[in-house]
């Protein structure tokens, strides 16, 4: 790279001391260059300072690439364009540069031939996306009936409309049977397609009303196993007396406000039920009042 560095020359000045072109059309194309921008040697050429031979040649030696000597095809063609160029300025110089050049000719690749089979038709999009949505909602039906048969189970009498939903499954199931031997076709044409989506849209829509349905019959399947409350065991009794205040423990529920107790203290009316006024005391307590 260093000794490609150093023998680089501007192409003007190697052109001059080749004596391939004068100072004054140097001077002419490197002022053309500032105004127009253009390449140097398209300049020159241009204005037929020089040959495109000869400026190939001086380029590859500005580069440092080496030419091999001329053979094949076109020998001595650059040669007899650059004598020509001379001629026609006019210049008659016995140690004018020879121009070699390397002519290839290329050979046209060869395109080999294969025989490719047709490739298969693919399947539609369309088709495979219905053929996936009726199978889930196949499945779906099919988990909503296991649903309904427990839900049948678990009811004390038969429904009319737990029947009623289990006949429109059946129902529902039936023709997506029939959809889907339809779509495995392959060949639907375009209104069967539509048909189709129309079917899905509606068993969507009736799936989401029978889920409707089951949140209903859970509700009253919970309100039916709704386990009775469990009625307090013990309670206690706030009773006041002229020297002191008794808590005394009682079987059953607490009475009701109002209702009137004997007690081995005297006679006493319950005047609430409420908290016991004793810290850890959660059973219920019957606040009494003097009769």
């Amino acid at each position: 790279m260093e000794a490609a560095e150093q023998a680089w020359r501007p192409l003007g000045e190697l052109l001059l001391s080749k004596n391939l072109i004068a100072r004054a059309e140097l001077d002419v194309a490197l002022a053309e260059q500032d105004e127009t921008g253009k390449l140097l040697g398209a300049i020159l050429v241009d204005r037929g300072f020089i040959s495109g031979p000869a400026l190939a040649i001086a380029l590859a030696e500005q580069y440092c690439v080496e030419l091999d000597q001329q053979q094949g095809f076109g020998t001595g063609l650059w040669a007899e364009i650059e004598r020509r160029h001379r001629s026609d300025r006019g210049i008659n110089d016995p140690d004018e540069p020879q121009v070699n050049a390397t002519v290839v000719k290329f050979e046209p690749p060869q395109v080999s031939l294969e025989a490719v089979p047709d490739p298969e038709p693919e399947p539609d999009p369309q088709l495979v996306q219905l053929e996936g949505e009726n199978r889930r909602l196949q499945e779906e039906i099919a988990r909503l009936h296991t649903e309904f048969t427990q839900l049948r189970v678990i009811e004390p009498e038969p429904d009319p409309q737990l029947e009623r939903l289990e006949e429109e499954n059946r129902r529902l199931q039936g023709e997506v049977e029939g959809l889907s031997e339809a779509v495995a076709q392959l060949q639907v044409p375009d209104p069967q397609l539509e048909e189709l989506e129309a079917e899905n849209k509606r068993l969507q829509e009736e799936i989401e009303r029978l889920h409707s349905e089951f949140t209903r019959l859970r509700v009253i399947e919970a309100e039916l196993v709704k386990p009775e409350p469990e009625l307090p065991r013990t309670h206690v009794l706030f009773v006041p007396t002229p020297t002191r205040y008794l808590l005394l423990e009682r079987q059953g529920p607490p009475p009701k406000a109002g209702t009137e107790l004997s007690l081995s203290e005297g006679n006493f009316l319950v005047g609430k039920v409420g908290r016991a006024p004793v810290p850890g005391e959660r059973r219920a307590c019957a606040f009494l009042l003097s009769a």
